[in-house]
């Protein structure tokens, strides 16, 4: 298996290749600067080795606990963390929850925190948290499809590197032994 600085090299020297060929495809420059990021992002941010102690996961700082349940529930390169399109839309969708979770329970704090004393607002955080999953659905709902396509097709190509390099790896090292 190699190294995460070998699949972070890959990935930079793959980035512009292929985000000329998303831009052959899609003839618009801002599809393919979301198809860039979006790969990046999948290759630094959003590797399938979230489910250890990567680089990838001590990169999320402060914000790297919304990972610990994700690591103590998916076992390292099992077809659901590593296999390409599967990996990248649970990691995605995680992603979504758990930040929709993390905003709830902030705003829900702060609404305490101003309504202190007050017996005007009464809602719980269930309210909050349904409020803030129709929020983000809407805004979801609201963009591109173009720009939905671009962004899912990086991320697949992001863990697509990943996963053809683990398993290229994996066969030259059985092979030498």
């Amino acid at each position: 298996m190699p190294r995460g600085t070998t699949h972070e090299l890959w990935a930079n020297l793959l980035a512009l290749p292929l985000s000329y060929l998303y831009y052959k495809f899609s003839h618009s420059l801002t599809d393919t600067s979301i198809f860039f990021f979006s790969f990046i992002f999948a290759t630094f941010m959003l590797s399938p080795d979230l489910d250890t102690k990567s680089k990838s996961y001590s990169r999320w700082g402060i914000m790297r606990f919304i990972w610990i349940p994700y690591r103590k529930f998916m076992k390292h390169r099992d077809f659901l963390s590593h296999f390409p399109v599967i990996s990248s839309a649970i990691r995605g969708i995680y992603l979504i929850l758990s930040l929709i979770i993390l905003f709830s329970v902030i705003s829900y704090i702060i609404l305490l925190i101003l309504s202190f004393g007050s017996s005007e607002y009464k809602k719980g955080f269930f309210d909050v948290l349904k409020a803030t999953s129709i929020m983000t659905a809407k805004t979801l709902l609201s963009i591109k499809k173009e720009y939905i396509l671009a962004m899912f097709s990086g991320l697949f190509c992001g863990d697509t590197i990943h996963y053809l390099l683990d398993i290229f790896t994996s066969k030259i090292k059985s092979s030498t032994r």
